[in-house]
């Protein structure tokens, strides 16, 4: 009663247990569980994408209502990716207070790329704590002396070495004041 013809396969998966064993059963009903399993996590993600999709939304509406306010403008559409593409990377709190900042020194003309420009550069400011000091030297001695762009650049790439290397920032604000060429400048900072 208990003999069947089959193949190879399907002979070798029953091997020698009884017609009544139920691993097999137990087996797909553990399969069957990992599976609920998995359409449960996906079903968690689905609703969590949704509700992101949602949030960020919000957040750009909310945004599109303060331009509006502080400036009367509203974002066209490329705005609003630009906008959203910001709120990713530097947070909404970030962009409303540079919204202040900009209004604060009242401008008006191209505000999201302002923006961005405040938002980059406030970023590096977090890294480099020193960066805003760096570039005032670097306006004092281009305002007695015309720098050139490699000049420019070497001076912010000498002054970062300096100020790493703990000399005092004030130090070098002075000697930006008083020196009468950017050779002596060199000069000091070197010696």
């Amino acid at each position: 009663m208990n003999l069947i013809t089959s193949c190879f396969d399907c002979n070798s998966g029953k091997g020698a247990r009884q017609l009544s064993d139920n691993t097999i059963i137990q087996k797909q009903y553990n399969e069957l569980e990992k599976l609920n399993e998995r359409r449960e996590q996906l079903e968690m993600m689905i609703e969590w994408r949704k509700s992101l999709e949602c949030l960020q939304n919000t957040e750009l509406e909310y945004f599109d209502n303060v331009l509006s306010d502080k400036f009367n403008k509203s974002l066209s559409d490329h705005g609003k990716k630009k906008v959203a593409a910001m709120i990713k990377k530097y947070s909404l709190n970030e962009l409303l207070t540079i919204i202040d900042i900009i209004q604060e020194k009242d401008i008006k003309e191209n505000i999201i790329d302002t923006m961005e420009k405040w938002a980059r550069v406030r970023e590096g400011e977090k890294d480099k704590p020193y960066l805003k000091e760096m570039f005032y030297i670097r306006k004092i001695l281009d305002n007695k002396f015309e720098l050139s762009q490699y000049d420019k650049g070497k001076i912010l790439k000498v002054l970062e070495d300096r100020i790493l290397n703990d000399y005092n920032i004030e130090w070098l604000k002075e000697c930006a004041k008083e020196c009468s060429s950017l050779w002596q400048f060199f000069k000091w900072i070197e010696d």
